[in-house]
């Protein structure tokens, strides 16, 4: 069987890459010739990372500019490594979508016309969708403009990230919906720390967070991290342009070094707090955005939520037997659904 998958692959995202790369590996153990179909723009171009380094430049930050370019040019080395990417009316047998929050149509990026509507794939060519989000979209956003409907329909079985994406593309098609995991909870950590490049720093937290609105965000709490790390002799080592003792220009298996080596990890993203889960760490993740809080919900970890009025310290507690027990359960209903969907594993995970 040869599968297509459309999905963000290619952005300066290590989340977004890891879970193309799961998933990839995923289809791949159960016999499948895998491709990505080809996304462009946005930061997956030089046109883009162009407009970021401006920004950081106009702000004084020369170092992360130059960082972040550095960066760029490590992540298109492992893209170019990791996928085989063809054009979208390359011949398949199946089309799968996700995962990623594809469906968020409150996002430009995630709008009809861009690939993940896949309104030019032929439509006889079957299409189901694995681990899809809608992240903040909500159900009237998608009333609101009717035509997503009849997208939505044209796919012959639809699975779901989280709770809020379920309810929201259950309503609008009727169907029933399965909640699967992302594609990198199929894993445990030994796979990932097979693919881990090995970080030679120690003692340090790892601040892995996306600049985001919130009411609770880590950048309000940048004075409490930095006293934490001061007092507990550690060193703060984040992305390029944020503020920290160490700005890492990480590549997405670079990135799974800093995870497992960091004492502590500070996270306000999605796949931040995937890994601190899969890795055992000690965390606190603050509440990004809808995917994050739904994420912490479902895999029982509240206690690391990071919310106003609450003390840093009292989130970082270590690995918990409830998440644990949660996670696998998920992933043994993910696996049953790409076997019942792709076809059985033909090699171990």
């Amino acid at each position: 069987m040869i599968v297509n998958i459309v999905t963000v692959y290619n952005s300066l995202n290590a989340g977004s890459f890891l879970q193309a790369y799961a998933l990839q590996e995923a289809l791949r153990q159960r016999g499948v010739e895998t491709h990505f179909i080809r996304r462009e723009g946005g930061s997956s171009s030089w046109r883009g990372i162009i407009r970021k380094m401006l920004r950081f430049i106009r702000r004084g930050k020369f170092s992360s500019a130059v960082l972040t370019a550095v960066q760029f040019y490590k992540f298109q080395k492992c893209v170019r490594s990791a996928f085989d990417v063809v054009a979208i009316d390359a011949p398949c047998d199946l089309v799968v979508l996700g995962s990623d929050e594809v469906w968020n149509i409150t996002d430009s990026a995630f709008r009809l016309g861009t690939l993940f509507w896949s309104e030019q794939i032929s439509e006889t060519i079957p299409r189901i969708t694995y681990a899809v989000s809608v992240n903040r979209a909500a159900y009237d956003d998608f009333v609101q403009e009717p035509e997503y409907g009849r997208f939505l329909k044209k796919y012959g079985s639809i699975s779901v990230r989280d709770e809020h994406t379920r309810n929201v593309i259950q309503k609008l098609t009727g169907k029933e919906i399965e909640i699967v995991c992302d594609p990198t909870m199929l894993f445990d950590s030994s796979y990932f720390r097979k693919l881990a490049k090995k970080c030679k720093r120690r003692k340090f937290i790892l601040l892995y967070t996306f600049q985001q609105k919130s009411t609770c965000s880590p950048q309000e709490h940048i004075k409490e991290i930095m006293r934490f790390a001061v007092c507990n002799g550690l060193e703060l080592i984040g992305l390029p342009g944020t503020l920290c003792d160490a700005e890492a220009a990480a590549d997405p298996f670079e990135l799974l070094g800093y995870f497992e080596a960091a004492e502590y990890v500070i996270t306000n993203t999605f796949h931040g707090t995937v890994f601190s889960i899969l890795f055992g760490k000690r965390f606190a993740v603050f509440p990004g955005s809808t995917k994050v809080t739904e994420l912490v919900k479902q895999m029982h970890c509240e206690k690391n939520l990071m919310r106003s009025g609450k003390k840093l310290t009292d989130c970082f507690t270590g690995r918990d037997t409830q998440t644990d027990a949660a996670r696998r359960i998920l992933r043994d209903v993910s696996q049953a659904y790409l076997d019942r969907v792709v076809g059985k594993k033909t090699t171990a995970i």
